[in-house]
Parts: C-alpha cells; structure tokens; sequence
C-alpha cells in the first residue's frame, strides 16, 4: 500500500496539490485492500468509495465466483465504478491482485 501511497503524492507534487488535502477515490472490490489503503492514508485525505462494488467477503479472489455469489451485480458495480472514476482527473492503478 506504501507504493499507492507515494504514487498519488507524487501526482500532487507534480500538479502542485497539496498532498495534505487530496480527495482520493478508491475503485476496489477487495475489502482488505480498502481497509489497508485507509490504514495507511494519511487522515486529512478525503477517501471516497463506491462501497457497492466492494465484496462482502475477503476471502473471495475471484470475479468469476464474485458474480456467481451477487447473481452478476459484482459486474454491474464495476461498471458504476468506471463511470465515476471517468470523472478523475488522475489515476493510480493496478491491473491485478497483488499478493
């Protein structure tokens, strides 16, 4: 989480934001990495997150055992999840799970 961390104050820095009052949107669907992420955030940042799309269960590492549990709803979260996350002006991301 310290790499996501030092990536969104680089982006500040870069931009001239100041690193101590960023509104940071989180798109996940693993309640464990929400929680380390807002472990590890410093507390004047404003975190926000579309809890829908976050799984109920952390032990689930599968979209395609997500859908089949929610009846397809994890699919239709996501897709909010984008559409909001359209309106970022920045992005740090991953393209999958990191263990």
């Amino acid at each position: 989480m310290p790499t996501y961390i030092a990536a969104i104050k680089r982006i500040a820095q870069k931009q001239g934001m100041p690193s101590d009052a960023l509104s940071v949107f989180l798109t996940t669907e693993d309640p464990l990495a929400l929680a380390e992420f807002r472990a590890a955030a410093p507390p004047t940042w404003h975190i926000f997150v579309y809890e829908a799309a976050v799984s109920s269960d952390a032990s689930v590492h599968s979209q395609k055992e997500e859908a089949t549990i929610n009846n397809g709803a994890s699919g239709r979260h996501a897709l909010v999840a984008l559409l909001l996350a359209m309106e970022a002006d920045h992005f740090v991301l991953t393209t999958g799970y990191i263990y």
